[in-house]
Parts: C-alpha cells; sequence; structure tokens
C-alpha cells in the first residue's frame, strides 16, 4: 500500500509521500515527520531560479527570428520589401538598441532624419508600419516590453486620379517607344504594376481571349481572368511572339523611373502606373460594366 504523512501546523498543510511501504514503517515515518513539523525542519520545496531573459537588439530579432518567421508566411515581393526596410533603414539607425530601449522618442528621432535624407511621407510611413510589426512580435516574445507610439505622418486620401483621352494621349506621346504597349496595356486590362512587370506570355489564353493573373502574383493570392478587348490583342499582336512563352511580355524589371521621366514630361506630376488601374476601373464603370465583375477584375 502506498503511504503520505499529512499534517496540519501552524496553519499550514504539509504533505509527504512515502510510497509503498508496510503499514508498520508508514507509522514510524509518520511520527518521524511529525517530529520534524513541530521543531521546523520540515524541507520546504526549493523555488527554481529562473535566469533574467536577455533582450536582444533590434538587429539581432530582425536577424534571428523576425525575418525567417515573415518569410514563412508571405510573398517574396513582400519579403523583399520588408528586408529592405530593415536592413537599408530601420537597423541602421536603431540595429544597435535593444528592444527595450526603442521608445516613441527615437522612432521620432528616426522619422525626422529619413525627412531630412529627402524620403517621402509615404515612404516613411511604410518604413514605421515595419517597425511596428517588429515591436508587436517582440513584445509576444518578451513579456514586459514597454509599447511603443508610433509617430504616423497622416496621408490625407485626396481625390482618385482618372486620366481623360487627352491625359493619356499626352502620357503616351510622353512615354519611350518600348514603355508604350504597357501604358496602353495596363489601360484595357487594369493589371498592378507588378502583373505588368511579371506577365509572361503562357499568361494569354488566345483562345478565350483572357490574361491569365496566375495565384503566385496576385496580390490578393487568388488567380483571376481578365477579357482582352480589341485595343489589348492589338498591343500584344504588335509586339510579336517569342519562341519562349516563359518569356516576359514587356521585359522590363522596374518602371518606376521611366514612368516618373514620362509622367513629368506629360505634365502629369500626379500620374503613376496605378492611375492607369484606377482609369480602367472608371472606364469600365461608365460603359455599364457591373461593378461586381469589374471588382472580379
Amino acid at each position: 500500500t502506498s503511504y503520505t504523512v499529512k499534517i496540519r501546523c501552524r496553519g499550514e498543510t504539509l504533505r509527504h509521500r512515502l510510497g509503498v511501504v508496510t503499514l508498520r514503517e508508514a507509522r514510524k515515518q509518520d511520527r518521524i515527520w511529525k517530529g520534524k513539523a513541530l521543531d521546523g525542519t520540515w524541507p520546504r520545496p526549493q523555488t527554481p531560479t529562473v535566469a533574467p531573459v536577455s533582450i536582444p537588439t533590434l538587429q539581432a530579432f530582425a536577424d534571428s527570428w523576425f525575418l525567417p518567421w515573415y518569410e514563412t508566411g508571405h510573398r517574396p515581393r513582400s519579403l523583399e520589401t520588408t528586408e529592405a526596410r530593415l536592413r537599408l533603414h530601420l537597423t541602421h539607425y536603431m540595429g544597435g538598441y535593444t528592444l527595450e530601449e526603442i521608445t516613441t522618442a527615437r522612432i521620432d528621432d528616426y522619422r525626422m532624419a529619413r525627412v531630412h535624407e529627402g524620403a517621402g511621407q509615404r515612404t516613411i510611413n511604410g518604413e514605421l508600419t515595419t517597425l511596428s510589426l517588429v515591436l508587436r512580435k517582440a513584445r509576444e516574445r518578451y513579456r514586459g516590453l514597454p509599447a511603443v507610439t508610433i509617430p504616423w505622418f497622416p496621408e490625407p486620401d485626396g481625390e482618385i486620379r482618372v486620366l481623360t483621352d487627352a491625359a493619356e494621349a499626352l502620357l503616351i506621346l510622353a512615354a519611350t517607344p518600348r514603355l508604350r504597349p504597357l501604358i496602353r496595356f495596363a489601360l484595357h486590362t487594369g493589371l498592378r504594376r507588378n502583373e505588368l512587370l511579371t506577365l509572361t506570355w503562357r499568361d494569354i489564353d488566345w483562345d478565350r481571349r483572357e490574361v491569365i493573373v496566375t495565384s503566385e502574383r496576385a496580390k490578393s493570392s487568388r488567380s483571376r481572368r481578365i477579357p482582352l478587348n480589341t485595343a489589348a490583342l492589338a498591343v500584344l499582336r504588335g509586339l510579336g511572339h517569342p519562341f519562349e512563352f516563359s518569356t516576359r511580355i514587356f521585359g522590363y524589371h522596374r518602371i518606376d523611373t521611366t514612368f516618373r521621366k514620362a509622367a513629368l514630361n506629360a505634365g502629369l506630376p500626379d500620374v503613376s502606373c496605378h492611375t492607369l488601374r484606377h482609369t480602367f476601373a472608371t472606364r469600365a464603370l461608365e460603359r455599364g460594366v457591373n461593378v461586381r465583375t469589374v471588382q472580379k477584375w
């Protein structure tokens, strides 16, 4: 039989497990342990000592945990942007500080330093968004880290820019011959910039007259098909069809500088590549296309 000594002494309940012993041995041990309780020699459980947690620097946390974690559940382009924000800017200014030393005041100093470098408010807010996520994940792993207030720049919504026919003509005229097909195709399909840059001939369904945006390239990670009208098909036929289906249709890897220069030369400083997407949606609605259909495209 298994026995346990239990005694109430000085307002405290004490227990000691004897295990499987005879009744005679149990009674003997009971007297011994009661004596220990009375003279104060009953052994107390040792409180385990916990080693203090070392709070890493922003640089160490980003390299050892945050970026590997971010890589597992985000698209490659999103990872590329986040990693660039951390390595080129955030850790350059605050990488040597521990996570608990990154205060609102230090973040505000970083923000103003980026302003003096000429970075735009929207760009800085993007970097602060990444920093906010890093600090939130850090607080989940290291309990007790103080919460900080991120000093965002206000971003007015503004009016959505849509190209008129005249503005479209000016933009195409100011663009380089290589850029013009991309602009025309974007105006007739509403593709995002990254979707345009990574579009290959394999993504064109000539039989159904559609362009296919695969889930790997779509921002929402959901594939979709967009019909090709006569103008969009004319753009593709004007470019010719190479032997390799994996060839990028427009041949660009980046168009920010080229497009920006074309917009400035056309006298349209507020026009971006995303403006072409807005223009496509607005024109489709004006021509009577159902709003749900436009949303799906």
